[in-house]
């Protein structure tokens, strides 16, 4: 294993850490009165101490398991690991929760460490945040786009009450947390928590941008949020780009590590229904398995589009880094073993790291997502351009495929299949 990989591995839980507070640092629009005044932000005068945000996280609701982890000073809580960075720079005296109260520019709000700009600036740059052009909502009024082009009314009158359930939800999975000591898991179980309570809300309400509840803005900022302190882990160097967007107010840009694979051929050459369920199953698993790869085992990035031929997950620019190559490579093989392993061969993945057409990182990521889906076109017409290895070629050496299953090749002198065992029908018995 690469000394990169290795340092990614070992700065694991920081990089969780971020992308698990970037995914609750709305966690004040899950309440009635966000849509009364979602025009006017929510100033309070209770000072900037975070013990005293009571107007975010109530004080007679909260559990204490997870108001304590939220004033928790962030390297002594969550992560249990030793760091290979400078920490200080990034968190300071910043608490765990920090970043749910100081993501805005304005008093008392404004951030006080890298921490929590790179989430501030990651929430700006996901939401271009409604800056008071419109007429005010009111709840009663509050609907959500569909992709088809209707509207729906969303019910908010039980937020407030959702939010106590979530909160509550939330400590237990804190207890089973310091029981199992599984970032892994605790990491999913805070994903499933957030996309179930937070789908309930919108992110923003203004047309035509109310198709986005606000799972959707809060899982994107935690992705943006977790490629750039990736970026930093890979490359020191990077903080000064982070000094540099936070002073000028710009955003940052990323790439896509892309993975392309013929799915509706895989899932659609079969005889029977069973086999078309039982392929599904199959493609899932090694999907699921892909996303582990990259957002647990080595921690660059999150997957934020996926279809039948694609999974698009937001990265950093590696080419930015001489590590990069490393990781890459790293990524690919086991990518590719997975797919070999799981589908027994028959499919081989594109997989690469891809930016805009001009090949550079960029801020739009609907861009991103559109050439990367144009590439994987262009690149699975030829699936075998690229030199891989494939250890279960030699196993196919000198057969024949079944012609009754087609799922595997057998030696033309076996009298059955081993997959569907069917026997081997000489030509003159054919007639």
């Amino acid at each position: 294993m690469s000394e990169i990989i290795e340092k990614l591995k070992k700065n694991r839980d920081i990089i969780l850490l971020t992308e698990i507070v970037g995914w609750l640092h709305d966690i004040g629009k899950l309440d009635n009165k966000t849509w009364h005044q979602h025009n006017e932000r929510i100033r309070t005068e209770f000072g900037i101490d975070i013990e005293d945000r009571d107007d975010i996280i109530p004080r007679n609701e909260i559990p204490e398991n997870v108001f304590n982890f939220l004033i928790e000073n962030t390297p002594k809580s969550f992560v249990r690991r030793s760091f290979s960075i400078d920490l200080n720079w990034f968190a300071g005296n910043s608490e765990i929760g920090g970043p749910i109260f100081y993501h805005h520019y304005y008093n008392p709000n404004i951030p006080r460490s890298p921490y929590e700009h790179i989430i501030a600036l990651t929430d700006t740059q996901d939401s271009k945040e409604d800056r008071g052009a419109h007429e005010e909502d009111k709840p009663s009024k509050i609907m959500v786009s569909t992709p088809f082009g209707y509207e729906e009314k969303l019910e908010t009158s039980g937020l407030r009450e959702k939010r106590k359930d979530f909160y509550k939800k939330f400590a237990e999975l804190l207890n089973k947390f310091q029981q199992e000591n599984s970032p892994k898991n605790f990491r999913m179980s805070v994903h499933d928590l957030v996309k179930e309570y937070f789908s309930s809300s919108l992110a923003e309400t203004r047309r035509p941008a109310n198709d986005i509840v606000l799972y959707d803005h809060c899982y994107m900022v935690g992705s943006l949020a977790k490629s750039v302190v990736s970026a930093w882990i890979i490359n020191p160097d990077f903080k000064e780009t982070i000094e540099k967007i936070k002073e000028s107010s710009g955003y940052f840009k990323f790439k896509l590590l892309v993975v392309g694979y013929r799915g509706y051929e895989f899932l659609t050459k079969v005889n029977r229904l069973a086999d078309f369920i039982g392929r599904t199953e199959i493609l899932s698993e090694i999907r699921d398995k892909v996303r582990n790869i990259v957002e647990f085992e080595i921690p660059i990035g999150n997957l934020i589009y996926e279809d039948m031929s694609i999974m698009c997950f937001l990265v950093p620019d590696l080419d930015e880094a001489k590590e990069g190559m490393e990781i890459k490579k790293e990524i690919k093989e086991r990518i590719v073993e997975e797919f070999r392993r799981g589908s027994n061969g028959i499919l081989l993945p594109f997989v690469g790291v891809i930016g805009d057409r001009d090949g550079k990182s960029s801020e739009y990521i609907g861009t991103l997502i559109k050439n990367a889906k144009e590439i994987v076109k262009k690149r699975l017409k030829y699936p075998y351009s690229e030199l891989i290895d494939l250890p279960w070629a030699n196993e196919w050496a000198e057969k024949w495929m079944c012609v009754d299953c087609k799922k595997t090749f057998r030696n033309p002198m076996d009298k059955k299949c081993p997959e569907c065992g069917s026997k081997n029908i000489k030509k003159r018995e054919k007639c």
